[in-house]
């Protein structure tokens, strides 16, 4: 499994925009690669309004790699872009992992 990571920073006044750009292309990819490991994630951080975190996990890179390729997906994003100052995609492996 790897996970997908995406930082965001948003345009001040843009926030709720972005949220709701940032949760249609959730919703796009939950419906459209059902194969996606776990539930997609969009955190915000507390000391910095603009700041956003987003993540979730995938079953493998080949299906990353075709989520990404997706004309779909180059929509959304672009969409996204109007309401950001950065975005910094990424694609990790789990290096270490605590289990309660």
């Amino acid at each position: 499994m790897l996970y997908t990571v995406g930082i965001w920073t948003v345009k001040p006044g843009h926030e709720d925009a972005f949220v709701a750009g940032w949760q249609a292309l959730a919703d796009w990819t939950a419906m459209n690669f059902a194969g996606q490991g776990d539930a997609a994630r969009l955190l915000r951080d507390r000391a910095d309004p603009q700041h956003f975190v987003s993540f979730g996990a995938w079953p493998d890179a080949e299906t990353v790699a075709r989520w990404r390729a997706s004309r779909e997906f180059g929509e959304h994003v672009e969409r996204l872009k109007e309401h950001l100052d950065g975005f910094v995609p990424g694609t990790f492996d789990v290096a270490a992992e605590i289990q309660p």
